[in-house]
């Protein structure tokens, strides 16, 4: 199988939001709270990209997986470097 992958975009939070509450639940935070959603990975400061640090993954235009990353700023022996914390990682029942 082929998929295909992409960076979701500002545009597409309530085909997003769908995909959550019906593969994981409608009264998960990120379904009910687009601010909550879009303050957590949507960090213009910390993110370089247009839209939302969230990758998912499609099939003929279905999405079927989604996995966020938290943007934020890594100390490492004094140095500060971008990094994000992978995290809400879910996958459709019949891809998994």
């Amino acid at each position: 199988m082929k998929f295909d992958l992409r960076y979701l975009g500002a545009e597409e939070y309530p085909r997003h939001a769908a995909f959550l509450a019906e593969h994981w639940g409608p009264e998960h935070p990120y379904v009910k709270r687009r601010a909550l959603f879009d303050w957590t990975f949507r960090r213009g400061e910390l993110w370089d990209r247009e839209g939302y640090s969230w990758l998912y993954a499609e099939d003929s235009g279905t999405m079927i997986s989604s996995l966020g990353a938290i943007p934020f700023e890594l100390n490492i022996r004094g140095k500060t470097v971008p990094a994000v914390w992978p995290v809400t990682w879910m996958t459709a029942e019949a891809y998994r």
